[in-house]
């Protein structure tokens, strides 16, 4: 197979079929990119993508200047494309269970444009034997011959394009010929390409890292838990554990979360539960990370009720930075300190681009917004730091927190100013895990 498939259509414009579409641009195919949410389509008209990720919007520009993106909500825009990238969220219900309606109506989409010999990409995130099971028996059904191949999203947000051209791609046809063609093309954009045997193999492969992963932040949130029960500081223990002892790999305590971290774990698990096996490890290690956003309650309980409360780092991660909010347990401890206190909750995050975001507004219905974190800790007597985020590790002078307040207790799930604190500010600094002492 020499022929080269120049004309892409990517169905979803969000996290993972934007910064796709994106990198495919830059390296020279003409792409199509169908999106249903008109606030999305508008944004992206406008030159600004609706969230935040380096490099993405100079990408954006410069495509939209070459002519090679066309964003639409009609899939009759995509009729001359030959490859047809299906990238849209497969979300969890109530009961935990992936919805996969998206996906649905994006096969209906393709097949009502009746492409010839097109290849069909799944790279959302489903159930294992869904490329086969779901995706090729309908494409089947309706007598639309095709390639069918399962090729993962594998980036962090916050640095997806640099990551989307080395990352290695997992690419698991349906046969041969699925696996040669999507080979062809992912390789035009990244020389790391990983054929694996069959699209539950692929399928497999995006549950397990993320599910793993996953469980690694459960085990260092349990080691906090006890050091809490103990009185002992989690720090010394992870950080004397793996120094210099590479047998003991334990990441840092924290608030976990995300897109995928929040998801992964349970499809993986209803995937071998539909199969009559239980592998619950996984499923458990999420519920450990999950409980974590209820962690500080014992803390605060030693707090008057009077107090006002701030939540510093909403997004679901501080590093790489990202304005993303799915699966931010900042969302779940607000609504705990909503159920303790009924006036607005302040509100702070260093990227910008959060305060815009739809998400926001769902989210913290309830809250007051400051663009300047001194604002924020002069009417705020309890602030909760949820993530990571460079401009909390970074600030010259923590101390002032207290000069500005003397007042304000600070509960910080990941540590970010001990360092630099003085010994009397330390008794109004609390860490997830961690006894800090004026000794």
């Amino acid at each position: 197979m020499s022929v080269k498939d120049e004309n892409i259509c990517i169905l979803g414009l969000g996290y993972v079929g934007l910064t796709l579409s994106l990198t495919l641009t830059n390296f020279g195919k003409k792409v199509v990119g169908i999106e249903t949410n008109k606030e999305i389509i508008e944004s992206l008209e406008n030159d600004e993508p609706h969230f935040f990720e380096a490099g993405l919007k100079d990408s954006l520009i410069e495509a939209k200047n070459k002519s090679s993106f066309k964003i639409s909500n009609d899939i009759k825009d995509a009729k001359d494309c030959s490859v047809f990238i299906i990238s849209v969220g497969t979300p969890l219900d109530e009961r935990g269970i992936a919805s996969f309606a998206s996906i649905d109506r994006c096969i209906k989409d393709i097949i009502s444009v009746i492409p010839k010999s097109p290849l069909i990409i799944v790279r959302s995130t489903v159930k294992i034997g869904t490329t086969r099971n779901r995706v090729a028996k309908i494409f089947e059904e309706a007598n639309l011959v095709c390639d069918i191949a399962m090729c993962p999203e594998r980036t962090a947000e916050g640095k997806a394009m640099t990551e989307i051209t080395l990352m290695p791609q997992i690419i698991g046809g349906l046969d041969s010929e699925s696996s040669k063609r999507a080979q062809i093309l992912f390789s035009e954009f990244n020389k790391n390409i990983l054929v694996v045997s069959n699209p539950e193999t692929a399928e497999l492969i995006k549950l397990v890292d993320n599910s793993t992963r996953d469980l690694g932040f459960a085990v260092s949130n349990e080691i906090a838990n006890i050091c809490e029960v103990l009185n002992l500081d989690v720090y010394e223990v992870i950080s004397n554990a793996t120094e210099k002892y590479h047998r003991t790999n334990i990441p840092l305590p924290g608030l976990v979360g995300g897109p995928c971290l929040e998801k992964d774990p349970y499809i993986l698990y209803q995937s071998l539960k539909d199969l009559d096996h239980k592998s619950n490890i996984f499923k458990e290690a999420r519920e450990i990370n999950e409980k974590m956003a209820k962690s500080f309650l014992p803390w605060i309980g030693k707090i008057s009720q009077n107090s006002s409360f701030g939540i510093a780092g909403l997004a679901f991660k501080g590093s790489p930075e990202t304005s993303d909010l799915r699966g931010s347990l900042s969302i779940d401890v607000f609504n705990e300190l909503q159920r303790i206190t009924p006036d607005k909750i302040n509100l702070f995050d260093p990227v910008k681009k959060v305060t815009k975001t739809q998400d926001y507004s769902n989210h913290f219905s309830n809250g007051k917004w400051f663009g300047d974190f001194e604002e924020l800790i002069s009417e705020t007597n309890v602030l909760i730091i949820c993530n990571n985020h460079s401009f909390f590790k970074d600030l010259l002078n923590p101390n002032k927190i207290w000069e500005i307040n003397p007042n304000i207790e600070v509960y910080d799930f990941w540590n970010n100013l001990s360092e630099k604190l003085i010994k009397k500010n330390l008794n109004k600094y609390k860490v997830f895990g961690r006894a800090l002492r004026n000794d």
